[in-house]
């Protein structure tokens, strides 16, 4: 188990490393002592939900990879946790953005 500290001595991230990449579940934390994110990894790259928070404890991001690459929906909340942008994205390339509920166009 790997862990990391701040100077004030909060813990700062704890994970684990399998063969020195990254492998399951990754928390960081606030100096407050709230997690401040959570990643999934599998071989050293992300994989499956990871989720980033508001001081406040609220959701901010809720976003999906698969090997590394972005895959599926990437959920933006604002710190009252309100959704205010969706992307979805398959195998990495955009092909949805919603804000505020409506489609925006790329140029």
């Amino acid at each position: 188990m790997f862990k990391a500290y701040f100077d004030n001595g909060q813990l700062k991230v704890e994970g684990i490393y399998n063969s020195g990449k990254k492998q399951g579940q990754w928390t960081h934390y606030y100096q407050t002592g709230i997690i401040r994110a959570i990643f999934n990894y599998h071989a050293g790259l992300l994989e499956g939900k990871s989720y980033w928070y508001h001081p406040n404890g609220f959701v901010g991001w809720e976003e999906n990879y698969c090997n590394g690459i972005p895959d599926g929906k990437f959920l933006y909340f604002d710190d009252i946790g309100q959704l205010r942008i969706e992307k979805v994205y398959m195998h990495g390339k955009e092909v949805s953005y919603n804000f505020d509920g409506k489609e925006m166009k790329k140029n």
